[in-house]
């Protein structure tokens, strides 16, 4: 019952070609496809594959996308769209940076979720309480306190 989706990148879905790709991730179980390395400019023949193989495409839209490229996004894409909220690459940045106050604010834009893996690494890697984290993020999309 919870959506399936993978992050990946072209030379991944190159190795074993396109269609093939697209088809054992949807036999798999996969509902999503996300490759985070082909631009909105080249990613249409891409993302009709993926929706033959009846696969969600995902696209990425920044703060800096041009209006008319995110009007292809979301002409192309499907499932959501990964929004990228500040420049330069994702990845592990300061666990404070994913703080309460900004996944609220986000949810209250219309978020339906954030995604914080390198940030829930880099704390495990560090010793800090994961669970304490994930709740405080948790607890601010649905607006009630932290466990």
């Amino acid at each position: 019952d919870v959506p399936l989706g993978i992050l990946t990148y072209a030379n991944l879905v190159m190795a074993r070609g396109r269609t093939d790709f697209f088809n054992r991730a949807a036999a798999a179980g996969t509902d999503s496809l996300l490759i985070a390395d082909v631009p909105a400019r080249e990613i249409e023949p891409w993302a009709m594959e993926m929706r033959a193989a009846e696969l969600d495409p995902v696209l990425i839209a920044a703060s800096n996308t041009p209006p008319e490229t995110l009007a292809e996004i979301a002409r192309l894409g499907a499932g959501y769209t990964y929004c990228v909220t500040r420049a330069g690459i994702t990845g592990v940045h300061a666990a404070a940076e994913f703080d309460r106050g900004l996944i609220a604010a986000l949810a209250e834009a219309g978020a339906a979720g954030v995604i914080s893996g390198s940030a829930i690494v880099s704390l495990a890697a560090q010793g800090g309480d994961v669970a304490r984290f994930v709740a405080t993020l948790k607890a601010a999309t649905r607006n009630d306190s932290a466990a």
